[in-house]
């Protein structure tokens, strides 16, 4: 299998969080994003791991659902809380946002990836993931972060065990259904899904990846 060589995560709910009742506040603005941006703060450990990425050489982009203006505005808030990623991509550069393949390809291509085999897409909603399997790249959802949860990740953290895991179970379930590759918990957990995505696997799957709750099964194995 070619080594990971591109991260794309989306920005809204993956990298960044402000809650659902805020992300849908800002959404009915003139300039959503640029509400957003003041509101949002990145997930707790995003900037270790963007250091980890750089030292395995692995590029992050970011994209989402921006503007012009809105990714100047979210590079600076990137900058703003640490994170220094590749490039930051909106759809004003492609003729059609998701669930098109478009957006996912252009920023591969200005990142200098050659294969999309090498790219994995990282994102929340079930439109992330059906964007990612029309570009041909890797999957990857995550389950406890996002506008559609409707809450803080800073929240969900504080949960008891039981009912946080039943939060997950609900957004695995719709992540797989989209075709989720591989689901995790937060963005925070990458490093260990491309060590699971990078291994060796028989010829017979050399073009897909086994079965989702397989490979689900296994990381969570490997979390405790």
């Amino acid at each position: 299998m070619a080594t990971i060589d591109t991260v794309l995560c989306d920005l809204v709910g993956t990298l960044a969080d402000c809650g659902g009742l805020a992300w849908a506040e800002c959404a009915r603005l003139d300039r959503p994003f640029q509400a957003w941006f003041g509101r949002a703060e990145a997930i707790p450990g995003v900037v270790d791991l963007c250091w980890a990425l750089n030292r395995q050489k692995v590029r992050l982009g970011v994209w989402g659902e921006l503007g012009d203006a809105d990714v100047e505005a979210a590079l600076g808030a990137l900058r703003g809380w640490g994170v220094q990623p590749a490039g930051v991509f909106g759809v004003a550069a492609v003729p059609t946002g998701r669930p098109a393949p478009y957006l996912l390809q252009h920023a591969a291509m200005r990142l200098g990836s050659l294969d999309v085999r090498r790219c994995v897409v990282v994102g929340d909603e079930e439109l992330d993931i059906e964007t990612a399997r029309n570009a041909g790249m890797w999957a990857v959802g995550v389950s406890l972060t996002g506008p559609g949860l409707g809450r803080r990740w800073t929240e969900v953290a504080r949960m008891e065990g039981v009912r946080r895991a039943q939060l997950a179970a609900e957004r695995v379930q719709a992540l797989e259904a989209a075709g989720a590759h591989l689901v995790i918990d937060t963005v925070l957990d990458l490093p260990r899904a491309l060590a699971v995505l990078e291994r060796p696997r028989s010829e017979e799957h050399t073009s897909e990846l086994q079965s989702h709750s397989d490979l689900v099964c296994r990381l969570l194995l490997e979390k405790k």
